[in-house]
């Protein structure tokens, strides 16, 4: 574990996120994390989260001690086999009488699962800027283009205010020639638009191994399988999705997985011949005097069963 958590560029990262309510009151309550990395330990302080609830949102000290385990290890090497040692280079400070360490009488019933899940997102989302990963910009207008100079400035901006500029890059106009390599060479497609009737670059994406994250709206919905293809989220909800793509990102068996049934899923529902194939009934059905055949079986189930 000290060796994986080395792999961690040394520094000291803080995020926070919310609990909508604790059942109770409609109020949010803030977790918030520090998390130091130096000479393969970390520690992670959980100094500033809320005090604790009336509702039952609160964790005991060895529920958010076990999330922040969990995090470590989807961070790292879940592999590693879970003993005391594993978990020796980990130190977690949580304050008393927080909505992660209540005092009794506190309820603590569904903190065991929301709020430790809770938990291990605000740990990765305090990761989040850790070097390595990077957003490539296709397709964006490009300065010399009409509007490009105003779309890139625009964009620029706010990569520059999220302080991740140095991670963000414009392709512009990508050729089909080059398309292939670009949409291998990513872990995750991801698309924020909820109106799309239909989104070539998903489908191309799919097909070349590459798992699509996206609203569950229109032709995603069709397209991507939740949890076996893909990622869905509702629309409007930037953070979900984000949060969805930090936990694939963390565990590249699973991003492997994903990517070989996207392209599975791509080439037996998509095909030309099954396009084709489906076209023709359809046109049949409107036909005076013919009687409809059964459409063949979706691959859905066959997919999400062999990859279960």
């Amino acid at each position: 574990m000290r060796h994986a958590i080395g792999t961690i560029p040394g520094g000291v990262y803080r995020a926070e996120d919310f609990m909508d309510d604790d059942g109770v009151g409609r109020r949010p309550f803030r977790i918030a994390v520090t998390v130091t990395v130096s000479d393969g330990a970390i520690t992670y302080d959980f100094t500033g989260t809320d005090p604790q609830a009336a509702g039952p949102i609160n964790t005991t000290y060895f529920i958010a001690c076990s999330a922040a385990y969990c995090a470590t290890r989807n961070l790292t090497d879940p592999t590693i086999p879970a003993n005391e040692g594993c978990y020796r280079p980990i130190s977690v400070i949580v304050p008393e009488g927080t909505i992660l360490n209540a005092r009794p009488p506190a309820p603590v019933v569904a903190g065991n699962h929301e709020t430790s899940e809770r938990v291990i997102d605000v740990i990765i989302r305090a990761l989040a800027d850790v070097p390595g990963a990077e957003l490539r910009l296709a397709g964006t207008p490009v300065p010399g283009q009409p509007g490009g100079d105003k779309v890139q400035r625009e964009l620029s901006r706010l990569a520059g205010k999220l302080r991740v500029a140095d991670r963000v890059s414009f392709a512009g106009d990508t050729g089909w020639e080059d398309l292939p390599a670009l949409l291998r060479s990513a872990d995750v497609l991801v698309s924020a638009a909820w109106d799309l009737l239909f989104d070539a670059a998903a489908l191309e994406a799919m097909a070349c191994g590459t798992l699509v994250a996206a609203p569950a709206v229109g032709f995603y919905a069709d397209a991507v399988i939740d949890g076996t293809t893909g990622v869905l989220v509702p629309p409007g909800q930037p953070a979900v999705l984000a949060r969805r793509i930090r936990r694939l990102l963390s565990s590249p068996m699973q991003l492997d997985a994903f990517g070989i049934a996207a392209a599975d899923r791509a080439r037996s529902r998509y095909s030309w011949d099954r396009i084709a194939r489906e076209t023709v009934t359809a046109y049949e059905r409107f036909l005076p005097g013919r009687v409809p055949e059964p459409e063949p079986a979706d691959d859905d189930f066959e997919l999400a069963d062999t990859l279960a």
